[in-house]
């Protein structure tokens, strides 16, 4: 039997668990049972919305799984994250561009500054 899951642990559920596949973080807990959110499907983050209560013994039908907001996970969500804003995202990029074009052809540190504000901007967005 798992021990004293935790909330922010994380699980794996494949075809035998008694959810769906996919990953899951614990969002809750008490004497009996855990409450669990879908966090992830077919190794990416999804948000699903999908809350389940399991029985703590069925819980022993899931895996320990890694955080898929961290890591390669987390820069797999950089798209959407960035698509979120539009104006930023194109501002971030743009310095970037305007940063690397003057360091190619000039090689001065103007091109330094613009490309270490829009990597600033992106970091920002994507952290």
């Amino acid at each position: 039997m798992v021990d004293d899951p935790a909330p922010l642990d994380h699980y794996r559920a494949d075809e035998r668990a008694p959810v769906e596949p996919g990953v899951y973080r614990v969002v809750g807990t008490d004497e009996g049972t855990v409450t669990l959110l879908r966090v992830g499907a077919d190794g990416r983050r999804v948000n699903s919305g999908a809350v389940v209560r399991l029985d703590r013994a069925g819980l022993d039908a899931l895996a320990p799984a890694k955080n898929p907001d961290t890591g390669l996970g987390r820069l797999r969500q950089a798209p959407g994250t960035l698509a979120e804003r539009p104006l930023l995202s194109g501002v971030g990029v743009l310095f970037v561009a305007v940063g690397l074009s003057q360091i190619a052809t000039r090689g001065d540190d103007g091109g330094v500054a613009f490309l270490v504000a829009g990597a600033v901007v992106l970091w920002l967005l994507l952290r």
